[in-house]
This record gives C-alpha cells, structure tokens and sequence, in this order.
C-alpha cells in the first residue's frame, strides 16, 4: 500500500454490501487514469484502526493518497454518492480527513478523528471528483456552481 501511495496513487479502499473488500487505485498520468489493484496488505492496516473499520463496514469510502502539493498523506473517509442534474458528479459526503507524515500515523489520526466525532460534533464536508480526477478534493460552492454551468 505504502508504496503505491508514494509512487502517486490514490487508494480508495471499502467494503460492498456483503462485506467484501472493495477498491483499487488511480493515478492521473499525462492525459488519462492509470488504475492498479489492490495489493493485498491493505485490510491489513485498515483493520489495525477499529472506528476506521467500522465506518468502512457500515458503508463509508477511504481515499487515502501522498503529495498533491505537500510531503504528507491525506486520508478522507466519506459517504460515495453521486451529485448533479444526472448524477454527472463524484462526492464524498460526510467527509473527515485527517493528514500526517506517515501513512500509519495518517491512518491513526483518521482514526482518532472518528473516536472523537462520538464525543464532540465534527463539522462535516463535501469532497468532489470531477471528471478527469483521480481524487476527491475540496471546492469553493461557486468553483462547483461554475461546473456545473459550463455543462
């Protein structure tokens, strides 16, 4: 997992209705997505954050990716629901993120995140993947109302 991250992936790792591991990875090379699967090892760290897993199991995505602008990781855990007139855009509702300097400690902070959430309000976000992405980012409403008129 470590290293497909640090070559320029982007996880996205859940579980479907009946519990089955669920994902891949994307990374954005020159003009277009380059997938790859999931290598094996990650439910193996998912697994060593229970609030992670639980929100996994209960429906909810992981992204997980380095770089884009910083030497951390970032991790989002969101609801995956489609948004726009024909369901044209990719979100992650309900999104917490966490970031750090190692994948372990990005997970472990996500995980922290969620145990805290059950004790105080966490203010919640909205994450879209526009066309040609290879992750969910966070936009200003008018850069999405924007998008949305240039259809």
């Amino acid at each position: 997992m470590i290293e497909q991250l640090n070559a320029g992936y982007t996880l996205y790792f859940g579980y479907d209705r009946d519990g089955k591991v669920q994902g891949g990875y994307l990374k954005m090379v020159d003009h277009y997505m380059q997938p790859n699967s999931l290598q094996g090892d990650e439910e193996v760290f998912v697994e060593m954050f229970p609030h992670i897993l639980d929100s996994l199991r209960n429906g909810k995505k992981l992204q997980m990716y380095y770089g884009n602008g910083s030497y951390m990781y970032t991790a989002m855990l969101g609801d995956e629901i489609l948004e726009g007139s024909y369901g044209e855009d990719k979100c992650l509702d309900q999104v917490v993120v966490a970031y750090d300097s190692h994948a372990i400690l990005t997970l472990k902070a996500l995980d922290n995140v969620l145990k805290d959430s059950m004790e105080r309000p966490v203010v919640f976000q909205k994450a879209y993947r526009f066309y040609g992405s290879d992750k969910y980012q966070f936009y200003t409403e008018e850069f999405v109302k924007r998008v949305h008129d240039e259809k």
